[in-house]
């Protein structure tokens, strides 16, 4: 049995917080406060996207997506079996990321070597997987903003697995320093063949906790099981598995 550490309270409604270990968030069950458990617990502005997608909703759409995608075979759309399909709260840091950066680097264009030197800033809106497993591809899931609502355990289906927050605050600004340089360097790439020296300062700012409905689904092909993920907002496909021979069965 996990243990349970009962110490703290809720800093809104006074009753006592019950803390798993590796969490780092915790929900009051008895007002559904978002309490962030640190030396001073405070309460966290905390949002959720509604499951508006039924589990049903979601295999239709997975099997039309089957049927209709032109990177399958005939073969291949004929042979995929669905196993199984689960919806998960996956919680993120939604943050302003605000990056002051300078860099060299040199250009190959047209077979000439032309040095390039730049100073600029840019800000985006970031997202930080809070849990500490990498299970989903985050990178290929835009949160829809505009539809997000507050947090009520209320708007969590029964159905649903909550996974919970396993990444501070603070430590999800560290990760994503390093996130926001990657994609920075990785914009500066379709400029810049080579970049010789990169500097950045980093801050975030707005830091907001977002729970999301996701359906993990398995489906197996020739006897090896492959993953899919499908937007439980609004039935989007966020991203399909494809088995390596694809490309020699298309």
């Amino acid at each position: 049995m996990t243990d349970v550490i009962t110490n703290i309270n809720c800093p809104h409604c006074g009753a006592p917080l019950e803390i798993m270990p590796g969490t780092v968030v915790v929900i009051c069950k008895y007002c559904d406060s978002t309490v962030h458990i640190s030396d001073k617990p405070f309460i966290l502005s905390h949002s959720i996207l509604p499951c508006k997608i039924s589990e049903k909703d979601t295999v239709e759409h997975f099997n039309s997506w089957i049927k209709s995608s032109d990177m399958l075979s005939f073969r291949m759309r004929h042979g995929i079996k669905l196993e199984t399909y689960k919806l998960k709260l996956i919680p993120f840091w939604i943050c302003k990321a605000n990056i002051k950066y300078s860099y060299k680097g040199v250009s190959l264009k047209y077979g000439n070597k032309i040095e390039k030197e730049e100073s600029d800033s840019k800000i985006y809106i970031w997202k930080i997987l809070a849990h500490r497993e990498s299970f989903f591809p985050a990178r290929d899931y835009d949160i829809p903003m505009n539809a997000l609502a507050q947090y009520s355990i209320s708007m969590i289906p029964p159905s649903a697995e909550f996974f919970p927050v396993e990444i501070s605050e603070t430590d999800a600004k560290e990760v994503g320093k390093g996130e926001v340089e990657a994609y920075q360097k990785e914009l500066l790439s379709n400029n810049v063949d080579e970049i010789t020296s990169f500097s950045s300062d980093i801050t975030f700012s707005d830091m907001e906790l977002v729970h999301v409905p996701i359906y993990f689904l398995k489906y197996r092909y020739r006897e090896k099981e492959y993953n899919a993920y499908i937007d439980g907002s609004d039935g989007e496909i966020i991203h399909v598995e494809l088995p390596s021979d694809t490309t020699s069965l298309l």
